[in-house]
């Protein structure tokens, strides 16, 4: 018997025992606070079947729902609790992430909106909207609010690499370059302090910022160091995959995500590589039939897309 089972199984014998007055969350809750979300998941579902109102529970099925990677079965319990004033900002920054992941990016831009008409200062809320303006290519807003996490918090280091990939994207070269420089010293000067993930992102960050100059043949060292040093990391791959795919180097970029996919714990990149081999095959059956203009393009996550045109 599975331990999602199980605990389900268990909850019900509580909630069966008319005799005792316990709060039927405190286990739930010491196992979110121990990071076991998918024993909750059962027993929340059961509690929230039987009270829809009990707003608590309702939060944390959709808290349980989003951290074992159901993104979409989370929207509507945190839909809910959002709408209730205790819930409005830690249930609005959760549905943010889940709409985020949902690649909904529009509806979490009216999600987290909502937060900082409570909050305007929340850093957290501030950079989900940086990342959804982002997805929704609205780079002018994105950078915007950068700029006003960077005045409340001076020394908030991540928002660095964030600012150059948007002044980049808005074709603000010689601001990025600045920028690059800025968040290369202020990384330098951490002591160490500063995770692998966004040692990553400064990485790519700085060999777009070459690519974006011209200089191709540079800008491939710079993407090639970038995954040797972080093989396994998202953005590292995904951008280097997507560069050669641009500079029509598709049979490299296979292989780059092919070995990513192999090392790395993640099944994010697997996906990515099942999803590339998928259109890879479809480009060569297009070839086979006397299909023209069948070419692999790379677009927002590396997602491949296959574009077909019949010869006349």
């Amino acid at each position: 018997m599975s331990s999602a089972v199980h605990a389900s199984l268990r909850f019900l014998l509580l909630l069966a025992l008319a005799c005792s007055p316990s709060d039927p969350l405190v286990e739930i809750r010491e196992q979110h606070d121990a990071g076991r979300f998918e024993d909750s998941v059962g027993p929340l579902r059961i509690l929230v079947d039987k009270d829809p109102t009990h707003t608590e529970a309702v939060f944390m099925l959709g808290r349980a729902l989003l951290r074992t990677g159901n993104a979409g079965l989370a929207v509507w319990p945190l839909r809910k609790a959002a709408e209730t004033p205790e819930y409005a900002v830690d249930a609005g920054l959760l549905l943010t992430q889940a709409m985020l992941e949902g690649r909904t990016s529009s509806d979490a831009i009216v999600a987290i909106d909502r937060v900082l008409a409570l909050e305007p200062e929340n850093i957290a809320a501030l950079m989900l909207r940086v990342e959804a303006n982002r997805a929704e290519h609205n780079m002018e807003d994105s950078l915007s609010d950068i700029d006003r996490v960077l005045e409340i918090d001076p020394e908030n280091l991540p928002v660095l690499v964030s600012r150059v990939t948007a002044l980049i994207t808005l074709d603000r070269i010689e601001e990025a370059s600045t920028a690059i420089d800025i968040a290369q010293a202020r990384f330098d000067a951490s002591d160490g302090s500063v995770g692998r993930p966004m040692l990553a992102r400064l990485c790519v960050a700085r060999a777009l910022f070459i690519a974006e100059e011209g200089d191709t043949e540079t800008a491939e060292t710079h993407f090639t160091d970038c995954v040797g040093r972080f093989p396994t990391d998202h953005t590292a791959v995904t951008e280097t995959v997507k560069f050669f795919d641009t500079v029509k180097k598709n049979e490299r970029a296979t292989e780059i995500l092919r070995r990513a996919a192999a090392a790395s714990p993640i099944g994010e990149l697997r996906t990515q590589l099942a999803r590339r081999l998928g259109a890879l095959a479809i480009c060569a059956a297009a070839a086979l039939w006397g299909l023209d203009g069948v070419v692999l393009t790379p677009r927002l996550h590396n997602l491949p897309v296959v574009l077909v045109s019949r010869r006349p």
